[in-house]
């Protein structure tokens, strides 16, 4: 391979596919492949567009993605938040990255020669957000290309909407520390999203804050403990039944006992029964 012309021996790795082997194939002997597969973040890019004409991202996902080289999951990065088609932060799961590389990531990113940032900021702090870790985000705060326009309350407020929407508990808790993000958004979301996954630490985090009304609710939105019962989480009924706050005589009660009823679950309509005696045992 080390005999061959440069750019003949790039035209070749260029045409080998994304897959398990790829890391295999680079290090199987030290040639060109070596440094264009595992340390050329421009060969990366090219490399996975010329991919992405024939199959789509998904395909690096499952049992691929852990065993690709960094600069190929920065480049799966750099695609995704430039996709025509992105609508959620959820199509980043099937590509997950530990803390260590969301901060590399975020470095990358910010650095400002990836992608237009002004373009797709709110996209690329989105990103950042979900692989649930706080660092990334805290860096991206702190780093000389930071765009103001990504920390204002609303887009703070729209990042611990979703944390909590996907049980991002350390993100979660470090939103809250900012103060900046409204836990009463949509009434009182990030509650009832939390109340919904049964996440007993992240729905105690929520409830130590003061600004989170554990009632809130309104004619589109029933309150948290109607999620809840709904999805059948019997230890956070309780838990909210516990709460002082909990008011017992809201107009949209009953619908909590119906929906109870409903879902067979005999061990809330119980709680309900005796709202005040679930901290009795």
């Amino acid at each position: 391979m080390n005999t061959i012309p440069h750019e003949l021996g790039r035209l070749i790795a260029a045409h080998l596919p994304i897959d398990t082997h790829l890391v295999g194939i680079a290090t199987a002997s030290n040639t060109q492949f070596t440094q264009l597969i595992l340390f050329n973040d421009s060969f990366a890019r090219t490399h996975l567009v010329t991919c992405l004409t024939s199959s789509s991202m998904l395909a690096l996902s499952g049992d691929v993605w852990p065993l690709l080289p960094f600069s190929y999951k920065c480049a799966a990065y750099e695609q995704l938040i430039q996709d025509s088609k992105y609508c959620h932060s959820n199509q980043f799961t099937p590509f997950p990255l530990s803390n260590a590389q969301s901060i590399l990531l975020a470095c990358r990113l910010m650095n400002g020669t990836c992608i237009d940032q002004h373009a797709y900021a709110l996209r690329l702090i989105d990103c950042l957000c979900s692989n649930a870790h706080s660092d990334p985000l805290r860096l991206t705060r702190t780093h000389p290309n930071t765009i103001p326009d990504c920390f204002t309350s609303t887009n703070i407020t729209l990042f611990l909407e979703r944390a909590t929407q996907f049980g991002y508990m350390s993100l979660v808790r470090w939103l809250l520390e900012d103060g900046r993000a409204d836990p009463t958004v949509n009434d009182g979301a990030p509650l009832r999203n939390a109340c919904a996954l049964g996440d007993t630490a992240l729905v105690h985090l929520l409830l130590q804050d003061p600004r989170v009304y554990v009632n809130q609710c309104s004619n589109e939105r029933r309150p948290a403990i109607c999620e809840a019962t709904r999805h059948g989480h019997c230890h956070i009924v309780k838990m909210l039944l516990a709460d002082p706050r909990t008011d017992l005589n809201l107009p949209s009660w009953s619908s909590v006992l119906v929906q109870a009823v409903h879902s067979g679950r005999v061990d809330v309509v119980e709680l309900l029964d005796d709202p005040r005696g679930c901290g009795s045992d």
